[in-house]
């Protein structure tokens, strides 16, 4: 989960992700996380699935565009941050970022779980040799199983361990099961999740270890296998969830991608070619790049 911000409690991805900030001296984004309780998975097995700016994950919709989550898009310094994908690993640049027009932080104060979490990256030129990931235009189901992969990490007590690809089979839960669930773990969550345009999921068997994502996992993509076009299909991407989910299988909350296809196909979407600034950015003081959070789970 990007937000993989931890929202394991209030102390959630987010609390996590700041905390690992202060201790590597480095920046921290918001809700994000890594694959816990998954197994590992070889890069070119994947090769569209992607790190980004060392902290998010994201996935390549198209031959020029990677996908990830918009809480991930400040991490990206247009003209800089640098995408290594593709045979031999090879490198490309982000030119332009863009964020949902709607992307919106929900709560004041960081974590901050967003809303219309979307992001793209324009890439310098089309990647050779990598595939893009289609997005399915059949929303999740309730009870469905689908396959969450990301870069983040495996251990939520440890959030700086980015950069192993890993994957987890998650199910889906219905709306009521999704709010009741946030509830328990944090009354002030569950009015945030708004499952038109968010799904969430949790652990199939509901035993430890939990599966879910984590601090990096931010942006990682939630894939369905389509039969019928023999490979898998994007139907959301990771945005926030509850302390990486390893405490008591707590909920992972997903983009629905079904309801945002079409801000993820524009040709002409709202470019940034600078660095985008968040709210607590303008705390920073003048000296110096802006202290932001790493991309952690809502606490993570």
């Amino acid at each position: 989960m990007s937000f993989a911000w931890m929202a394991r409690g209030r102390a959630g991805r987010a609390g996590l992700a700041l905390a690992a900030a202060a201790a590597l001296g480095g920046v921290v984004a918001g809700p994000a996380s890594a694959v816990v309780g998954g197994v590992r998975l070889t890069p070119s097995a994947h090769p569209a699935v992607v790190t980004l700016a060392e902290a998010c994950t994201a996935t390549l919709v198209r031959g020029d565009r990677l996908l990830t989550a918009g809480h991930c898009a400040s991490h990206v310094d247009p003209g800089r941050t640098t995408v290594r994908i593709g045979p031999g690993a090879a490198s490309y640049v982000a030119v332009r970022v863009a964020r949902h027009p709607r992307f919106r932080y929900q709560l004041p104060a960081y974590p901050a779980e967003p809303d219309r979490d979307v992001a793209i990256v324009q890439l310098d030129r089309p990647v050779a040799g990598v595939a893009p990931i289609p997005i399915s235009t059949r929303p999740a189901r309730r009870g469905e199983r689908l396959r969450l992969l990301g870069y983040g990490t495996a251990d939520p007590d440890h959030p700086g361990r980015f950069g192993k690809l890993r994957q987890a089979t998650l199910v889906v839960r219905s709306a009521a099961v999704c709010r009741r669930e946030l509830r328990r773990v944090d009354p002030e969550q569950a009015p945030q999740f708004h499952p038109d345009r968010m799904l969430c999921t949790q652990d199939p068997d509901g035993r430890p270890p939990f599966a879910s994502g984590c601090n990096g996992d931010s942006g990682g993509p939630l894939l369905r296998r389509d039969p019928a076009r023999r490979r898998s299909v994007l139907v959301g991407i990771d945005s926030w969830g509850v302390a990486c989910g390893a405490r008591d299988g707590d909920p992972e909350v997903f983009v629905r991608l079904a309801r945002e296809r079409a801000f993820v196909v524009d040709p002409r979407p709202r470019w940034a070619t600078v660095r985008i600034r968040e709210p607590w950015d303008e705390d920073a003081g003048a000296a110096g790049a802006p202290a932001r959070p790493r991309a952690s789970r809502d606490g993570r």
